[in-house]
């Protein structure tokens, strides 16, 4: 019984190597019996391209459309080849998180990171943790994710947003730095603006703001709409504020045609900031082309604050 066992599998090995010379990888994965065949077959071939062919198919045919645990058996068999090692046990504990198998993820993407680090590994194990309830390992691990360039965006940006949530739930403003580190710096800025609506220490109130505004700043980067500077100027004090106003101003302005402005908000702003600061015609002309776009009593009232020699015709 045995030898014809072993005989089987000898002449399955070679239809697979046939394939697998042939670039059929999906055939020769729906064609193998066991992953010891389809271990042999690569064995034999000594070629890691051809394995790393196996290892998409085995995830999407064996895995995604099939049965996600038994894939994941599949490939940390295949992983005994050990060009493709890393690759094998990161894609096997993706399958593992599909499968919810959450402790069987986290073993195989560890083991996997040993070998070989990587974004994508790094990613997978952060979003396992979290699955895991260890919110503390998920920050660490997905904040080390950011800084590798084959790190899956959307799949790192999701799992980190349900980490953030959770760490904004319990208080915690790493949130924050997690968000950064993702590239949603405009979530994180929106979250510690609300939170810091709703503190009531004056000096914790000013430390998100500040946070926030750093967010804000860097979120927005050079082709960001005058609304998106309306809403950071709310963040700001001074000089800053009155800096993301002006700049609001500046974007939303359309120069063919002055009645239309992005952010008319932004316009009656400057031109109370402008009236304070004792600015008095260029606050009466911030005030004239917020009136220009609709009726707006506010922008009445900063006309009738400015001294009268301002508003003589």
């Amino acid at each position: 019984m045995r030898c014809a066992l072993l005989l089987l599998l000898l002449l399955q090995g070679a239809d697979l190597q046939a394939l697998l010379r042939r670039g059929k990888y999906q055939e020769a994965v729906a064609a193998a019996q066991s992953p010891a065949a389809l271990r042999k077959a690569l064995l034999d071939s000594k070629n890691p391209a051809q394995a790393r062919g196996v290892i998409q198919e085995v995830v999407h045919l064996r895995g995604v459309l099939r049965d996600p645990a038994k894939a994941a058996e599949w490939l940390a068999r295949l992983g005994d080849y050990r060009p493709v090692r890393a690759e094998a046990l990161t894609s096997a504990g993706y399958l593992y998180m599909r499968a919810r198998l959450t402790d069987a993820a986290i073993a195989v993407l560890e083991d996997a990171l040993a070998i070989k680090k990587t974004g994508l590994a790094l990613t997978y194990l952060g979003d396992a943790y979290r699955r895991s309830g260890d919110t503390g390992k998920a920050l660490t691990t997905l904040m080390k994710a950011a800084g590798h360039r084959d790190a899956p965006e959307r799949y790192l940006q999701d799992a980190a947003l349900s980490v953030a949530a959770r760490l904004r739930g319990k208080g915690d403003q790493r949130y924050a730095q997690l968000l950064e580190a993702v590239g949603l710096q405009l979530k994180g800025a929106v979250w510690l603006k609300e939170d810091a609506f709703y503190e009531a220490d004056p000096s914790r109130t000013r430390a998100l703001r500040k946070l926030a505004l750093k967010l804000f700043r860097k979120g927005l980067g050079g082709n960001a709409p005058a609304v998106a500077y309306w809403e950071a100027s709310a963040l700001g004090d001074g000089d800053e504020r009155f800096g993301w106003l002006v700049e609001a101003v500046r974007r939303g302005r359309d120069a063919m045609n002055p009645s239309v402005h992005q952010a008319p908000a932004a316009l009656l702003g400057l031109a109370r900031e402008c009236a304070r600061r004792k600015r008095y015609v260029a606050a009466l002309s911030l005030a004239q082309q917020r009136l220009r776009i609709g009726p707006c009593p506010a922008a009445w009232e900063v006309i009738e604050s400015l001294p009268p020699e301002t508003r003589a015709p």
